[in-house]
């Protein structure tokens, strides 16, 4: 071990220096390109099954390999995926239900109102009449529970759901407000 005073020499041009920082940051970059590498392919594989989830594609999905945080960010995207194509198919059921469950009444309707129509007996429309009235009730019926069903399918799916009459008061009241009336 040699303690002291380093001998003076030659000074180190400037350029050296400067190549030397420029070869270090250039290895760097490298470095940092090559480390990176992974992260961008599976960026591009996000973005690509993101654009086929967009495009109508509901059953694509992120590969999911490893145990990363690209790997957390893709099954976060799976499982958003996989409930967005759940909450469509419940609402294609729900419209398919809806549609299946009102044609009958409808048809009763219209069928009762051609007979209606052509009665010329007082006592006879009058019945044409009650049966129509009983439809429009049964339909009438069948819509609320209809509503029903849909706004606990909401809720389930952690939608806040206001009640029409509560919905109705704050509107008025910010009519009101509006106005200058109380």
């Amino acid at each position: 071990v040699v303690v002291g005073l380093l001998p003076l020499g030659e000074p180190t041009p400037i350029g050296g220096h400067i190549l030397g920082t420029i070869l270090l940051m250039a290895f760097a970059a490298f470095g940092l390109g090559l480390a990176l590498w992974p992260l961008r392919r599976q960026l591009l594989r996000l973005s690509d099954t993101a654009e086929r989830f967009i495009a109508g594609d509901l059953g694509a999905r992120v590969e999911v390999s490893g145990e990363d945080a690209m790997q957390d960010i893709a099954k976060a995207f799976n499982g958003m995926a996989a409930r967005s194509q759940e909450l469509l198919a419940r609402h294609r059921e729900l419209l398919q239900s809806v549609s299946h469950e009102m044609r009958t009444p409808v048809a009763r309707m219209l069928f009762t109102l051609d007979l209606l129509e052509n009665e010329p007996d007082a006592k006879s429309r009058a019945s044409i009449l009650a049966e129509m009235r009983s439809t429009t009730t049964e339909m009438s019926k069948l819509t609320a529970e209809l509503l029903l069903d849909a706004v606990e399918e909401l809720r389930d799916a952690g939608a806040e759901v206001i009640e029409l009459n509560d919905a109705v008061r704050l509107v008025t009241l910010i009519g009101k407000a509006g106005t200058g009336k109380t």
